[in-house]
């Protein structure tokens, strides 16, 4: 008996340390994304969808042609609550005239994105014909994700990049109640004019605290917010453009890469465990179900053992 008590005793002991605690602006990879890329270690961590393309400059997500989008999103949550994102994006424009359409928008949001989106894009969004007539922009409106190719009534912080004559990046923070209006939520108060050139890369800061947000992006000027933030939100980059009519092909939007993304913690309390050694965590557990069960087992026999002996 006792050396049943010493196995699980041992075996609890391996479990605890498992768990890394890290410290303030700690790296989170299970977030980040940098060149050159892989494609097979960008699925790991990244859902792709449409136009976003992997390639050894950065990750395409748009492509410089309408009628498509483009989707990024974290597989994983982040699981702080207290964290910064630093991205760093590359602009070409490839039409003289402004597009008022063109732009791309950055995700903080609740949902996990990826499986929301899943059907529609692989049922439209990845459907030759349907891209060919452009019913799959109307289906992904009717689908609800119609901002910049996500939704309208997202629940988190969304920042939207308007490249057009006057280029603007706007902040909005929602609730998944109301269905947000670029023309009408976003003013001056929570956007910053963008002077941009016809290529350019900017880099983009997201500082996310439990009852603030604040968008800097670099050179350019910044945008706080006041909003409730919670640890558990994916992050994501979208680009929508619809087909466009035969007159206004012209207006070509422009190509939109994804260069970095950094995320780091700031959460000097905030623990993380390793993917790896989670699984480790589970075996470890399972390991401990079947000798508890074994000790249970063996403390009967011996129950029955002493009644014996007592009744002779």
């Amino acid at each position: 008996m006792n050396a049943g008590k010493a196995v699980l005793a041992a075996l609890a002991a391996t479990i605890m340390p498992l768990q890394i605690s890290t410290t303030a602006a700690q790296r989170l990879p299970q977030q980040c994304f940098e060149i050159p890329t892989i494609p097979a270690d960008v699925a790991k961590l990244w859902s792709l969808a449409g136009t976003a393309i992997p390639s050894k400059n950065g990750l395409i997500l748009s492509p410089g042609v309408s009628n498509r989008a483009g989707m990024l999103w974290s597989l994983n949550p982040v699981q702080t609550s207290n964290f910064e994102v630093k991205i760093t994006i590359s602009i070409k424009s490839l039409s003289s005239v402004p597009n008022k359409r063109d732009g791309f928008a950055i995700w903080y949001v609740y949902e996990n994105a990826t499986r929301a989106q899943e059907t529609v894009m692989t049922d439209h969004g990845h459907n030759r014909e349907a891209i060919a007539d452009g019913s799959w922009a109307t289906e992904l409106v009717s689908e609800g994700f119609g901002l910049v190719g996500y939704r309208e009534r997202f629940d988190g912080l969304g920042v939207v990049f308007q490249l057009g004559e006057q280029p603007t990046a706007g902040a909005l923070s929602n609730d998944g109640l109301k269905s947000v209006d670029l023309d009408r939520d976003l003013s001056a108060e929570n956007s910053v004019e963008l002077g941009l050139s016809s290529q350019q890369e900017l880099t983009i800061r997201l500082r996310i605290e439990p009852s603030s947000a604040l968008i800097d992006i670099v050179g350019h000027g910044s945008v706080p917010i006041k909003t409730k933030l919670r640890r558990g939100g994916y992050i994501g980059l979208t680009a929508f453009h619809r087909k466009l009519l035969k007159e206004h092909q012209s207006l070509r939007p422009s190509i939109v890469s994804v260069l970095n993304i950094e995320t780091v913690n700031h959460d000097p309390n905030f623990v993380e465990e390793d993917v790896a050694l989670r699984k480790e965590i589970v075996a470890l557990r399972k390991r401990l179900a079947s000798q508890s069960s074994l000790l249970a087992a063996l403390r009967q026999e011996v129950d029955a053992l002493r009644s014996r002996a007592t009744v002779k």
